[in-house]
């Protein structure tokens, strides 16, 4: 008789407990003209946003864009929602061919379809779930092309107005040509440095840095950078070596970078026609997102939207 009651009251916990998990999943979190928003479809589209991100991008700025879109999600998805709502107001419709394609490049993002099953299920999703914000998605970007983006225009005599009141901001910035050796951290620290006083002691020998860097480096050769685009400890070394002067050991997260200048190229000013296309997307890209944000409010002000 314990054991039975034992046994219900167990049964009755996992019960409650899938209950109230169902419960949190169902509560609503906004409601945008006659559709609801739930704290599902929040989980949703964060979790497909992962899949889809996660193509592009991993490590730490990942997880920044992954906090920035939970801070923002409800907000987000209430805009998803309108656009999505005046492209079938519209008639607009997507292809099955290119929802499938694009299915497909989520897919094989995985090792192998059992992997992708499984992120499924854990993320309380199905293929159905992904091709719909898929789908979702395109309708999105078909009507933002025909209503804001194909209405944008910049003429020519705001590139050449922008240009001549902004000459100093568009210098092309200081630039280095670097050479790099960089020995990966392999998980012993003592092997690193071993392998860096190694090559230090050839260098000192006479030994050419760029022979050196076929035999020892892990990554290719830095290249010509610009000032500001380093890493800063990296930057205070680099843009105070004099040509073909080798710098001290490097350490970074990374491993231990020896760096060798080759060249400096000072601050130079840049001609209308080599910042014209510059200057142009700047300006674009400007407009559209003031024309994006009002057509945006138009679709808030005719709608009917509670937020819980």
């Amino acid at each position: 008789m314990r054991t039975l009651r034992l046994v219900l009251c167990v049964l009755s916990l996992i019960l409650f407990s899938v209950n109230f998990a169902k419960a949190e999943e169902d509560k609503l979190v906004a409601i945008v003209n006659n559709e609801v928003i739930t704290e599902h479809d929040k989980k949703e589209y964060l979790n497909i946003l992962f899949l889809q991100l996660s193509d592009q991008i991993d490590g730490e700025q990942l997880k920044s864009e992954m906090k920035k879109a939970e801070d923002e999600a409800v907000t987000r998805l209430i805009e998803d929602k309108l656009i999505v709502q005046e492209a079938k107001n519209k008639g607009l419709n997507i292809d099955d061919r290119e929802i499938e394609q694009r299915y497909k490049a989520i897919k094989n993002n995985f090792q192998s379809e059992t992997e992708f099953d499984l992120y499924l299920k854990m993320h309380n999703l199905t293929p159905a779930d992904i091709k719909n914000k898929i789908k979702d998605q395109l309708l999105m970007r078909t009507i933002i092309e025909t209503e804001v983006k194909d209405k944008v225009f910049v003429h020519p005599q705001e590139v050449t107005e922008y240009y001549n009141t902004h000459k100093v901001e568009l210098k092309e910035p200081e630039r280095i040509e670097l050479d790099s050796i960089l020995v990966k951290n392999a998980g012993n620290e003592w092997d690193t440095e071993a392998k860096m006083q190694e090559i230090l002691k050839k260098l000192r020998a006479g030994q050419d840095f760029s022979k050196l860097r076929q035999e020892y480096s892990d990554s290719q050769p830095i290249g010509t950078v610009k000032k500001g685009t380093l890493n800063e400890e990296i930057e205070k070394v680099v843009f105070n070596l004099k040509p073909q002067e080798v710098s001290k050991p490097v350490k970074t997260n990374n491993g231990i970078y020896l760096f060798k200048l080759i060249n400096k190229i000072p601050e130079s000013e840049q001609g209308l026609e080599e910042t014209r296309e510059q200057i142009y997307q700047m300006l674009f890209e400007k407009k559209f997102t003031e024309k994006l944000a009002s057509w945006l409010d138009g679709l808030k002000e005719k709608a009917y939207i509670l937020v819980k």
